[in-house]
């Protein structure tokens, strides 16, 4: 009997997920629920992103360090070869003279997800890679932890990035190919 009231539910079920949704550009956000928190994330920790840019991978590889330099990002990692460029380990409550709340979301597992009050740590590598002959990809990828800034916890929160800076590096190249 209990079979019996379950196909109809099997069906419809079988129906709904036959409908399929115009694939997307944008990451799909993953909602998770606790009794006393919902955590939402729009984007993996170190999800890369990239952009598209009109000029040979050569030009732009040639403009990465005066990014870096312009946006106060350290440089230690630059491998010609692989035409990667970035940072291990940067820390620190700004970047660019921007409060860290524009970069990164941390999470914790209570509250809001900010980075205010935490000092962060991240892994920043900017890659140059060939898309045809006058055209590259410009692919940005950040990892990043916290700690608070105050109090004796040695906690570590992950952060995912918001873009921007990923975003204020693309614009910076393009603005130097004008």
């Amino acid at each position: 009997m209990k079979s019996a009231h379950l196909f109809p539910a099997v069906l419809l079920l079988a129906a709904c997920a036959t409908t399929s949704a115009a694939p997307s550009d944008e990451p799909n956000p993953s909602i998770t629920e606790t009794s006393t928190t919902t955590f939402v994330r729009l984007r993996d920790p170190g999800e890369p992103v990239s952009d598209r840019i009109e000029a040979s991978a050569e030009r732009v590889w040639q403009l990465v360090p005066d990014v870096y330099r312009e946006l106060q990002l350290s440089a230690r990692i630059m491998n010609a070869d692989a035409m990667e460029y970035g940072n291990e380990r940067i820390s620190g409550t700004r970047v660019h003279g921007q409060p860290l709340e524009r970069y990164f979301r941390c999470g914790a597992s209570a509250g809001p997800a900010s980075a205010g009050g935490l000092r962060v740590q991240f892994r920043i590598v900017t890659k140059v890679a060939a898309a045809g002959a006058a055209s590259s990809e410009l692919i940005t990828r950040i990892n990043a932890s916290a700690t608070p800034l105050e109090g004796t916890s040695t906690a570590r929160f992950l952060c995912a990035s918001t873009g921007a800076l990923e975003e204020e590096i693309a614009k910076a190249i393009n603005k130097r190919l004008k």
